[in-house]
């Protein structure tokens, strides 16, 4: 799993069942007050992150994933 956390908008997170073609990304807006430090967003990221380690059921089904097209020459994340 790879993430790219970009404070000001969104949150990436990438991952990989197999070969290339089973590569995912989900984007998670960031929601939070501009004043304010906590990121819900960021908070489902982590919740994600820690159930993918603990390889605990339905952190597949948390995030809206969609397959990750490299065929534009892009690099994934990480």
């Amino acid at each position: 799993m790879n993430l790219a956390c970009n404070f000001v908008v969104s949150h990436q997170v990438e991952y990989r069942e197999g070969g290339p073609s089973d590569h995912f990304q989900a984007w998670v807006l960031r929601e939070s007050d501009w004043d304010g430090v906590f990121d819900r967003g960021f908070e489902q990221v982590v919740r994600v992150v820690c159930d993918w380690v603990a390889d605990r059921p339905g952190w597949c089904e948390a995030l809206p994933w969609r397959p990750l097209d490299l065929g534009d020459g892009s690099q994934p994340l990480g």
